[in-house]
């Protein structure tokens, strides 16, 4: 399952006619590494009926699992379906979504408790502690990407004025400031102890971002042009949405802030 997997998401991240210039080898690499120990780690789990996993664990492997395979139904629907490619995110969604709610409210197969995975991470979800942090997330997002929103406009205006050089800088500054947003979301629960939240909220996030990406880059009627529109503000030479770049950036950010949270909650 490792190698078959792994192989796939190789040929996924270089075939030739793959999405522009996306991947560097490193890049590549990490994502069928990634790929395949999740399908690996998962199908040892199966075997055991995940009973020595956290029902946490349990279900955000599975999730994981769910958004490796909308990439692929998304991927197939793409060279499949060439001329309705526009919609293949909507399909590969579609079937994903109907596939992951059957499996959340019967837990066939793949879970370890008596309570099913939907009722289960909703009562999770809702516990006054993590309500606290639902409620307060979206008003720093709000004003943090609204915030840095204006100020992508205010300097995209100045261009003209600018070299090379100084737009380059601008772009730059513009970038990090969803560095410092990321520090307010994400150093509250870390000080309330709330990491295993934060690990499951990370990977919400990061589907999201999946999700997006796959209808940008789709052209989903509506929802790729305004997207597309909406990110040129922020890319630099590296990613080309003309030539059909996965712009990743924005997702690489989470990563570096999940990966240690993640780690942290598998070995504790």
């Amino acid at each position: 399952a490792f190698l078959g997997v792994q192989r796939l998401v190789c040929h996924f991240c270089f075939a030739k006619d793959a999405y522009g210039r996306c991947f560097s080898i490193t890049e590549g690499t990490f994502w069928s590494q990634a790929a395949g120990f999740l399908c690996a780690s998962v199908i040892q789990g199966q075997r055991g009926s995940f009973q020595t996993w956290t029902p946490l664990a349990n279900f955000c492997s599975l999730m994981a699992s769910f958004g490796l395979l909308f990439v692929l139904l998304t991927s197939s629907n793409m060279k499949l379906f060439d001329n309705a490619s526009g919609w293949s995110a909507v399909s590969g969604g579609g079937v994903t979504l109907l596939i992951f709610l059957l499996w959340g409210l019967t837990g066939v197969s793949c879970w370890s408790v008596s309570e099913l995975p939907l009722p289960w991470v909703f009562r999770y979800c809702f516990e006054w502690q993590h309500l606290r942090l639902l409620l307060t997330w979206p008003l720093l997002m709000v004003a943090g990407i609204g915030g840095t929103d204006m100020l992508a406009r205010r300097a995209s205006n100045t261009y003209r004025k600018m070299d090379e050089k100084q737009i380059k800088q601008s772009r730059i500054f513009v970038r990090k400031a969803f560095h410092a947003l990321a520090i307010f979301l994400f150093a509250p629960p870390l000080l309330m102890k709330q990491d295993a939240f934060l690990g499951l909220s990370f990977l919400v996030a990061s589907l999201l971002f999946l999700a997006f990406e796959a209808c940008r880059v789709c052209q989903t009627p509506v929802l790729g042009e305004l997207l597309n529109s909406a990110l040129v503000r922020y890319l630099d030479k590296r990613e080309d949405i003309g030539r059909g770049d996965l712009v990743l950036t924005h997702l690489y950010l989470l990563l570096a802030c999940a990966l240690p949270v993640w780690l942290e909650n598998a070995f504790s």
